[in-house]
C-alpha cells in the first residue's frame, strides 16, 4: 500500500472501510480505528459483519449515508459497548487513539467485574449460538475493486 500512497484508489473489504475514505478521504490511523471496531463486533458475536447481506452498493450508501452500523443486542457490558461504537465514530477526530483502545483493554483485563461481565455475555452468546446455529453466508466477492467503490461513490453524490 506504501506505493499507492496519495492515489485515489481504494482497497478492502466494503463493510471495514470507513466513511470517509468514500469521500476520498486518505486512509489514516483513525481509519484503522473504524475497521477494529468491526472487528470487535466479530469477535463478540462470532460471525462476519453484515453476514447476511450482499456486500454490494446500497450496503455502501447505507453505511456511509445513512449510518448504518452493525446491530447490538442486549446483554452485553456497555463498556464494551461504548468502546464499539467510538470506533464506529463518522467522525474520525471522535474515534479513539490506539493508545486510548489499549489503555481501556488494560483497565479491563484488571477489573474482575469488568472480566466476569464480558464472561458471562460470551455464555449468553454461546446459548444464542445453540438455538439459532450459524447462519452466516460466506461472500465469495471481498475485494471491490478502485473502479466499482469509485463508481459507487460517484453516484452518491
Amino acid at each position: 500500500m506504501v506505493d499507492k500512497i496519495g492515489s485515489e484508489e481504494i482497497y478492502g473489504v466494503l463493510p471495514y472501510i470507513a466513511p470517509e475514505i468514500f469521500d476520498k478521504r486518505p486512509y489514516t490511523t483513525e481509519s484503522d480505528i473504524y475497521s477494529f471496531g468491526i472487528i470487535m463486533w466479530e469477535i463478540l458475536y462470532g460471525k462476519s459483519v453484515y453476514y447476511n447481506r450482499e456486500f454490494n452498493q446500497q450496503l455502501q450508501i447505507e453505511i456511509c449515508c445513512n449510518n448504518l452500523r452493525p446491530s447490538i443486542v442486549k446483554d452485553i457490558p456497555q463498556c464494551y459497548i461504548n468502546l464499539m461504537k467510538e470506533c464506529w465514530e463518522k467522525c474520525p477526530e471522535n474515534r479513539p487513539t490506539a493508545e486510548k483502545i489499549y489503555d481501556v483493554f488494560t483497565k479491563w483485563n484488571d477489573d474482575e467485574r469488568i472480566l466476569l461481565e464480558l464472561s458471562q455475555s460470551d455464555n449468553l452468546l454461546n446459548d444464542i449460538e445453540n438455538v439459532h446455529g450459524n447462519e452466516t453466508k460466506y461472500r465469495s466477492r471481498i475485494y471491490y475493486s478502485t473502479k466499482y467503490i469509485l463508481d459507487a461513490t460517484k453516484q452518491l453524490l
